[in-house]
C-alpha cells in the first residue's frame, strides 16, 4: 500500500501541472506567428501609428497616425537635415524601408527614419511570441529598441497604403 501524498505534495503536483500546460499552450502559440502577421498596423511606443506592408522584394512601414498632438508634437519633418524637406507631412511619412526577411519574424537589412532626430539608422525587427514587435534601431553595434503592439482590424491582410501615394522615400545609399 502506497502512502498518500501530503497536501503540500498534491499542491505542488497540481501547479506544476497547471505551468507545464502553460508553457506547452504558450509555445503552440508562438508555433502560430506567421510572419505575414508584421503587415497592417502597429501602435508605437510614443502612441502613433506605423503601417507595415509589401514594398517589391521589402518590408517598409508608413506614419499613418501621429501620437496625439500637443503643443510640443511637430506634424511635419522639422527635424530633417535637408531645409526643403522640412515641410513635408510627417503623415504618410515612409519610416522603414528596404527591410528584408531574415528568418520566420524577423527582418534587418533596412532604414529606419527617427523623425524625432531627421536621421536614419539601420533598422531590425522581430515578432515576438506574445504578438508584439521589437522594433530596434542600430548605429554600428549599438541599438535602442521599443515594444510595439499590433492593431487589431478587420482580420484582412493589410498589405500597405496605395502605391500612388505622396509618402517620400528614405534615401537607401545614406548612413550605411
Amino acid at each position: 500500500m502506497k502512502p498518500h501524498l501530503a497536501s503540500w505534495q498534491l499542491a505542488l503536483t497540481i501547479v506544476a501541472s497547471i505551468t507545464l500546460a502553460g508553457t506547452l499552450a504558450g509555445t503552440v502559440q508562438a508555433n502560430d506567428l506567421s510572419p505575414d502577421d508584421v503587415f497592417g498596423p502597429w501602435a508605437t511606443h510614443e502612441g502613433g501609428e506605423v503601417t507595415f506592408y509589401d514594398c517589391g522584394e521589402y518590408l517598409c512601414g508608413d506614419i499613418t497616425d501621429l501620437r496625439p498632438p500637443d503643443a510640443d508634437t511637430p506634424t511635419t519633418d522639422i527635424h530633417n537635415p535637408d531645409e526643403a524637406l522640412r515641410d513635408r507631412p510627417l503623415l504618410g511619412l515612409q519610416m522603414f524601408s528596404g527591410l528584408e526577411e531574415d528568418s520566420d519574424g524577423k527582418w534587418s537589412g533596412g532604414k529606419l527614419y527617427n523623425t524625432m532626430e531627421g536621421k536614419e539608422y539601420k533598422a531590425k525587427l522581430q515578432l515576438e511570441d506574445d504578438g508584439t514587435m521589437t522594433m530596434s534601431g542600430c548605429v554600428m553595434f549599438f541599438c535602442k529598441s521599443f515594444v510595439w503592439t499590433k492593431i487589431e482590424s478587420d482580420g484582412a491582410p493589410d498589405n500597405g497604403p496605395d502605391n500612388d501615394n505622396d509618402a517620400e522615400t528614405i534615401d537607401e545609399a545614406s548612413n550605411e
